[in-house]
């Protein structure tokens, strides 16, 4: 397992990573052999594929700061387990923190990633959900070798995202906003569930709403 340290409270961001032990029950700190991780910041989004973590986007703000005023990122870096060095990928074509990512596989040395929601510029949603394919170069390093966005009408942040199969992508609540523009510290809590299909051959994207029982929302309500 692996995880970004963040200092909310002090508003301080950092960029060192460290991993779980689940056997021992015991957290160390990751020092890499080689590359610069990503710089500090928050708020970002992580998946793994194989022995590859990627971290995608997130935000940083100097001490002091209000939280409105944030510097986001879209760029992509990758973590490679085995070889213990980090490396960027390349950009991203929306900024965005907050969001979702998940791993969808690919066919050999090409890899799928599908970031959804989260907020963007100007702390506006990020009304897309972007396929960023990435590529191994000569040096088998994975590179940003296109991307695309889709139209979203389902935006969410800090919101559950997992892989159902190569072409489903599963999302379950998280927050969101009621039009575009509005503060997002005071945000309405989903507890609703979509599910993204990408075609086959991945040029287009159905979102479809997950009925949920009147009994799950009671719990949730009730919680």
């Amino acid at each position: 397992a692996v995880v970004s340290k963040q200092w909310y409270q002090r508003r301080v961001r950092d960029n060192d990573l460290y991993k779980l032990d689940i056997l021992n029950n015991t957290w160390s700190k990751v020092i890499a052999r080689e590359g610069i991780p990503p710089t500090p910041r928050s708020r970002v989004a992580m998946t793994k594929h194989g022995h590859h973590v990627f971290v995608t986007g997130g935000c940083n703000m100097s001490r002091g700061h209000i939280r409105h005023v944030a510097v986001e990122h879209n760029d992509v870096h990758v973590y490679d387990l085995v070889e213990n060095v980090w490396y960027s990928a390349g950009n991203l074509l929306q900024k965005r923190y907050t969001h979702g990512c998940v791993c969808l596989g690919g066919e050999g040395d090409t890899v799928r990633l599908v970031l959804v929601g989260g907020l963007g510029t100007m702390c506006n949603m990020a009304v897309n959900i972007e396929l960023c394919t990435l590529t191994r170069d000569i040096d088998n390093r994975y590179r940003v070798s296109d991307s695309v966005l889709f139209p979203n009408t389902d935006t969410r942040m800090f919101h559950t995202q997992i892989k159902l199969d190569d072409h489903r992508v599963f999302l379950f609540g998280g927050r969101t906003m009621t039009e575009l523009g509005d503060d997002p510290s005071v945000p309405i809590v989903r507890q609703d569930a979509s599910i993204l299909t990408f075609s086959p051959d991945y040029s287009s994207l159905q979102i479809s709403s997950v009925p949920m029982s009147n009994s799950h929302h009671s719990i949730n309500n009730n919680n």
